[in-house]
């Protein structure tokens, strides 16, 4: 029973942990790209300790994919309801 609810729970946030894996690939991927085209700094060091232009810039996107998934989500919510809605309202037309 206490699975079934972590596992519906889950499936009610997936948008958002969508774009937190989405942010979190970013954020490697970005670290691995920059010592590639710089040469200035080493993968682990661009991972653990960036410079503050790449703090922002990885924030910032990291920032913009959470929001996505939650407007995703909003956006799959109200279309759930209208699909409700909808479904009641034909069958409250089909019993008059």
């Amino acid at each position: 029973m206490e699975q079934f609810s972590l596992r519906k729970s889950a499936c009610k946030n997936r948008y958002l942990l969508i774009g937190i894996c989405l942010g979190t690939l970013f954020y490697i991927f970005d670290s691995f790209i920059d010592p590639v085209i710089n040469n200035e700094t080493t993968f682990i060091q661009g991972l653990i300790n960036p410079e503050p232009i790449e703090i922002w810039v990885r924030s910032f996107v990291f920032f913009l994919f959470i929001v996505f998934g939650l407007y995703v989500h909003v956006i799959e919510k109200n279309k759930k309801k209208l699909r409700r809605r909808e479904n009641s309202s034909l069958i409250s037309y089909r019993i008059h």
